[in-house]
């Protein structure tokens, strides 16, 4: 069985925005060819924190 990861909302928007650098390297060098899981919880938060950012940008 192929080893997988259950990732967390800081995690995803640390890989994403590539801040800190070194999280972003870890996570190429260590992770290039594993599954990658987020939960439902993870995908709401994320949703909301969009949703957030776009009204923001709104006049």
């Amino acid at each position: 069985m192929q080893t997988q990861y259950l990732l967390d909302t800081n995690i995803c928007i640390y890989i994403s925005k590539h801040q800190p650098e070194s999280v972003r390297q870890h996570f190429e060098k260590h992770l290039p060819h594993r599954n990658i899981l987020i939960s439902v919880i993870t995908l709401g938060e994320l949703r909301f924190g969009a949703e957030i950012v776009k009204a923001k940008k709104k006049p």
